[in-house]
């Protein structure tokens, strides 16, 4: 997994100035917050599903607010999103746009890495003749003669991974395409080829559903043959491949680490200290049986990302020396398949998308600083 650019963010954890709060509080030990923590702030980075190059000028919209990633695919909302739940669209014209859900929480800060897939060059196809569009050799997509009313530029991207448009919380997705343009249909359907992704699963499982604004559509006569799917197909649109949770499932877990100390110390001198940390993902596969690319397809998050972030606490004249401590939240998944009638680990997960910063007072007379109206003091 690569390093991305390190993304700054300056979150500055401690109470506000009262000679006595040490003294008022029940627990003199318990970490220190700002009023200026409890905002939600939501970072990332936006790059290529493909080759991994980070995306410059996409439009990324929470809440109605819109702004662009910047040179180094960063992008970085502050208080104006608020916090809860919230929708988060990434668009850059010729890539496929994303729609993601994101919780935005009180005294930590957001991480959602993106993925978009690059749109494939599209084929110019004789209405009279037909066709072959070819995404490669393993996706096919195959016109009949008249089955369009005129000459059309046809492309077919594949869209399994962490940038899928359309996330299903109801079934497990195998293998997905895009056929383009969107919303166009054929007069006599034409036949779409994929790989099964899967090969370990029983061929009579494999579904297919046409995806588009005019709603979902079940298809049919699918054909499963040495290891490839083929499926008739009337719409341009997204096209997936699936199996019913029945046979292929996964659960989810909200997860919280315990607060992790560093040696960062805001001291009698320095006033602000800083660390930084990698933000990972870990993926766990057992025996290869699984792609890592069908499992992000699946939660619609991206795992091959790291992602470095320099974090800040800071200690404010009066206030004793103080540590920087961090606290990891995220979710675990956790990936089976049903052989027979036992369920089998398949993978699992564990993705971080909060980061707590904390600033713990140092206690005892090693913790005082004299200082009593900015500037530095003794220790």
């Amino acid at each position: 997994m690569k390093r991305i650019s390190k993304l700054v963010l300056l979150l500055t954890f401690g109470i506000l100035l009262n000679n006595s709060c040490d003294l008022q509080k029940e627990n003199p030990n318990e970490p220190n917050e700002t009023a200026s923590a409890a905002i939600g702030v939501l970072t990332g980075v936006v790059s290529d599903e493909t080759n991994g190059g980070v995306l410059a000028e996409v439009v990324l919209t929470v809440n109605g607010i819109s702004k662009q990633s910047d040179a180094n695919g960063n992008y970085s909302f502050g208080t104006e999103i608020g916090t809860g739940s919230l929708q988060l669209s990434a668009n850059k014209p010729g890539y496929i746009g994303i729609v993601r859900y994101i919780e935005i929480k009180k005294n930590a800060s957001a991480i959602l890495s993106l993925k978009l897939f690059k749109k494939e060059p599209s084929v110019t196809i004789n209405a009279a003749t037909g066709g072959t569009v070819g995404l490669n050799s393993s996706r096919v997509l195959q016109i009949p003669a008249n089955a369009l009313l005129q000459n059309t530029d046809i492309s077919v991207t594949q869209i399994l991974g962490a940038g899928i448009p359309v996330q299903f919380n109801d079934r497990f997705i195998i293998e997905a395409v895009s056929l383009e343009p969107s919303g166009l249909s054929f007069r006599t359907p034409a036949s779409l080829q994929v790989p099964n992704s899967l090969a370990g699963i029983n061929p009579s499982l494999i579904k297919a559903v046409s995806v588009s604004s005019n709603g979902n559509e079940e298809l049919t006569n699918l054909v499963v043959v040495n290891n490839t799917i083929t499926v008739p197909v009337n719409h341009f649109s997204y096209i997936y491949f699936y199996v019913d949770l029945s046979a292929l499932r996964y659960k989810s877990e909200a997860y919280e680490d315990l607060p992790k100390p560093t040696n960062a110390i805001a001291d009698c001198n320095s006033f602000m200290a800083e660390y930084e940390i990698t933000l990972s993902p870990k993926v766990t596969i057992a025996n290869g049986q699984i792609s890592s690319k069908t499992l992000a397809a699946q939660v619609g998050y991206d795992f091959s990302t790291n992602v470095n972030r320099t974090l800040q606490i800071e200690r404010k004249t009066g206030e004793r020396k103080k540590q920087l401590y961090y606290q990891f939240t995220g979710i675990k998944y956790l990936f089976e398949i049903l052989n027979g009638a036992t369920w089998t680990e398949l993978a699992n997960v564990e993705l971080p998308n909060n980061v707590k910063v904390i600033a713990q007072d140092i206690q005892g007379p090693a913790g005082i600083c004299h200082d009593q109206g900015g500037g530095t003091s003794g220790n």
